[in-house]
């Protein structure tokens, strides 16, 4: 069983390794594949990773922004 934190793990991976295609992938495969309910680590780690790359229209772009409540 893949739990929600293993797959955290594989997007800290791919955020810390620059990544940034695998680490979409990855993300795109917990909610569409596994159905996982995230929450706002998996949400932050993917919005560091794509701020990192300097695309983070890509997230607004798949729609990533409209689960996310900003403070």
């Amino acid at each position: 069983m893949i739990t929600g934190l293993v797959k955290w793990g594989e997007l800290e991976l791919a955020r810390h390794g620059g990544l940034m295609d695998k680490g979409l992938n990855f993300f795109r495969k917990m909610i569409d594949k596994y159905e996982m309910a995230l929450d706002i680590k998996h949400y932050s780690c993917l919005i560091d990773m794509l701020m990192r790359a300097g695309r983070l229209k890509v997230a607004e772009k798949n729609g990533f922004g409209d689960s996310v409540q900003y403070c």
